[in-house]
């Protein structure tokens, strides 16, 4: 007998969204529960989106990372940067560094107070 599926301490209606997630055949299905949760903010669903960027299928990766992206926590930074030191695709590791530069980029009260515009997110 499997164990129920993992439910990241999110509160009820994200929990329905994962619920979509997890049950839906289209991607477009797929994306409107991926984007609810990357919209919410809550810190686990970033552990969800990140734990999905590791599934096997590549287009379902890509659908996970577009709302990493959209979440824009720069707390998955150093996820990105280990994903794309696993992956054994050029486009993906591509992918997955560009999407670490840019959550690592500074916001724009934090340039208005001095900080660099460029922050590397490659940078140990």
């Amino acid at each position: 007998m499997s164990s129920p599926p993992r439910e990241y301490g999110l509160p009820p209606d994200l929990r329905e969204a994962l619920d979509r997630y997890r049950g839906a055949e289209e991607d477009g299905e797929r994306q409107a529960a991926l984007l609810e949760l990357a919209l919410s903010e809550e810190a686990g669903a970033l552990d969800f989106l990140l734990d999905e960027l590791r599934r096997p299928d590549p287009s379902q990766r890509q659908l996970v990372l577009r709302a990493v992206i959209e979440f824009g926590s720069r707390e998955a930074v150093p996820a990105l940067q280990e994903l794309a030191k696993e992956t054994t695709s050029p486009e993906e590791r591509t992918r997955l560094l560009e999407a670490a530069d840019y959550l690592a980029l500074p916001t724009l009260a934090e340039v208005r107070r001095g900080a660099p515009l460029h922050a590397d997110a490659h940078a140990p």
